[in-house]
């Protein structure tokens, strides 16, 4: 169910699997933009847009993360009607296990306007199919804004990537920019949506 928004920014979220229901142009009297959030399994892509949208960060008793795990593909609408920056974003957060490949191939149309292609900061692997997802976004969204978003940027003494490789890998994959992002701390998740934000509107 979408709401309406009543405060500077405000979101819903509900699963869904139909890949054309957030492919509106206007969405409460405000331009709609289809964003794709894609990465590896278990690399933090609810958790981000759990943050975004609703501003949670799912834990047990004892204070350890849950796991959520993406069921094929999950919709949430995300208002920002704040200033100049007067968009809805439909984001779409893709499930990363290998199951979910072929049907979550639908969702990557030429409609998209953004592509956030996480890989998990803990997790050395997860750079490999990213890289992967990145090449598939630029092939099937040619005119979206793709960015590299590494995820879990607080655990910092686990973080298995060297200082600027990341940064290098986004730029010689034609990337927009290389973005670090903390759900559990809620650092860096505002910036990035910013800017695509501001982006999006000079487009």
């Amino acid at each position: 169910m979408l709401s309406t928004p009543n405060s500077s920014q405000s979101g819903t979220r509900a699963p869904t699997l139909d890949a054309r229901a957030g492919n509106i142009t206007t969405l409460n009297g405000l331009d709609n933009k289809k964003v794709l959030v894609v990465g590896s399994a278990r690399g933090g892509k609810t958790c981000l847009v759990n943050r975004l949208v609703a501003d949670e960060y799912a834990t047990d008793a004892s204070g350890v993360t849950t796991y959520q795990q993406t069921l094929g593909a999950e919709l949430s609408v995300k208002f920002f009607i704040e200033s100049e920056n007067r968009l809805s974003l439909s984001i779409w957060c893709l499930g990363g296990h290998p199951r979910y490949h072929s049907t979550n191939s639908q969702f990557f149309t030429d409609d998209t306007a953004v592509v956030l292609v996480t890989v998990d900061l803990l997790n050395s692997k997860s750079l490999d199919e990213a890289k992967l997802l990145f090449q598939k976004a630029k092939n099937a969204c040619p005119t979206a804004l793709i960015y590299l978003v590494g995820t879990k940027s607080d655990v910092v003494d686990k973080v298995v990537f060297p200082i600027g490789e990341l940064a290098r890998a986004a730029q010689e994959a034609g990337a927009v920019a290389y973005k670090t992002t903390s759900s559990k701390a809620g650092t860096g998740i505002r910036d990035l949506f910013d800017e695509l934000c501001a982006k999006l509107r000079d487009m």
